[in-house]
């Protein structure tokens, strides 16, 4: 089975992930609606590359963090494609800060984007297919950062396990109406903000591969993969779950002792 004639809607589409992403769907059969904040010509390679596998691709540019402007997104992409029933939240902002010296504008932005965002364009749509009776798959983009704290960027982490809950609960609230709600979350990946800050300081890669316990970076075709794997036919039986692509690195290792794999 495939996702043949479904629709998709992918924030953060002018990024890595949601780039990714909205091409893997394509990929699998879907038409798609791509979003991001940033104008079109920064998306303009993956819309030709959705275009030339034969899929309809529309583009916007809206911020996620106005309910608004995501509400009227929906609406626009209903009249051009119809009514999406793949969501996939992507959209993102990282503040390289501790809670000292994080502004409270930079705390409310990154939960504004990072949490309210997914918020606003998952209800948003689950709520328009429960009036449509049609099924639907939501993705949201978490980060293995929920698992713990890095000191650098604690309100991203705060949010990414808000994000969390929030997949779950979307999960047990639209169970019955047959759309499945689940997280996928990234691990260390040579993508997006983690590889411009690698790329400036070429000692940081050595130091992210090492706590991943395969030995590399995923890349974000990885995290696309499962996020289309997620949203096939098959996958009727999975919501409200976290699914690591993280090369290991959510296992908690007791003890090494007489392991000869690490």
């Amino acid at each position: 089975m495939s996702i043949e004639g479904r629709i998709a809607i992918v924030s953060g589409a002018a990024g890595d992930i949601g780039g990714a992403s909205a091409l893997e769907l394509a990929r699998r059969g879907a038409d798609v609606v791509m979003g991001d904040i940033a104008d079109r010509d920064c998306a303009v390679d993956r819309i030709r590359e959705v275009e030339a596998l034969g899929r309809r691709c529309h583009y916007t540019r809206v911020d996620v963090s106005d309910d608004s402007s995501v509400k009227r997104w929906v609406e626009e992409a209903e009249e051009v494609l119809g009514v999406p029933d793949i969501v996939v939240a992507t959209a993102a902002v990282v503040t390289l800060k501790n809670l000292k010296e994080i502004t409270f504008e930079e705390w409310r932005r990154e939960f504004d984007v990072n949490l309210h965002g997914y918020f606003y364009l998952a209800r948003t749509v689950a709520n328009r297919l429960v009036e449509k009776k049609q099924l639907g798959r939501i993705v949201l983009i978490g980060s293995a950062a929920a698992n713990g704290l890095t000191m650098a960027l604690p309100t991203y982490c705060i949010t990414k396990i808000s994000v969390r809950k929030l997949a779950e609960a979307l999960a047990i609230q639209y169970a019955r109406n047959g759309i499945r709600v689940n997280d996928v979350s990234p691990g260390n990946v040579d993508a997006g903000l983690s590889a411009e800050i690698m790329r400036n300081d070429p000692s940081v890669r050595p130091l992210a591969e090492s706590v991943v316990p395969i030995g590399e970076l995923s890349k974000a075709e990885d995290i696309a993969y499962q996020v289309g794997h997620l949203c096939e036919p098959e996958c009727r039986h999975i919501t409200g779950s976290t699914l690591y692509v993280d090369g290991g690195m959510n296992l908690k290792v007791i003890s090494d002792y007489g392991d000869d794999g690490m």
